[in-house]
């Protein structure tokens, strides 16, 4: 189970219902949630999975069902709401964690930005980040956006 708290980006402005609930509770075998965003204008959850790769969405009342899947999501770590160009971030490693996509290939060499369309979760885009510095152990943790909405 895990209980979302609702969160705001400005610490001196009260939580809103505009902002989503204080909490959410919701229980998902195997999930291993990292990554959590909020979407207010759909008023649900969206979870990233470290041991499935799919990206869900939980209902404010607690509802889980799959949002994205796709064989580019291996785990599902830190993500990003773009509302401005409406699509989601993720950020995706493969830490070892899911039994039916880490490869010997990937694991603990992958990462990846993987961009889904916020209205239907189809995969828009992906973007080989580990490829910048092959070779090398790597873990996509998180994803920062500038001013711009251009992932940095």
């Amino acid at each position: 189970m895990l209980a979302a708290p609702g969160c705001s980006d400005d610490d001196d402005d009260p939580v809103t219902d505009a902002e989503g609930p204080d909490l959410v509770s919701f229980t998902q075998p195997n999930l291993y949630p990292e990554g959590v965003q909020y979407d207010a204008k759909n008023k649900y959850f969206l979870v990233g999975s470290q041991t499935a790769g799919a990206v869900g969405m939980v209902h404010e009342d607690g509802h889980y069902m799959q949002f994205a899947d796709n064989a580019a999501l291996v785990s599902s770590i830190g993500m990003n709401l773009d509302e401005g160009r409406n699509r989601l971030l993720v950020a995706v490693s493969d830490p070892g964690y899911n039994a039916q996509r880490t490869a010997a290939a990937t694991q603990r060499k992958l990462a990846r930005l993987v961009i889904i369309n916020r209205d239907n979760g189809q995969v828009i885009s992906t973007v080989d980040l580990g490829s910048l510095k092959p070779g090398q152990n790597h873990f996509a943790n998180d994803i920062a956006v500038d001013a711009q909405a251009t992932p940095i």
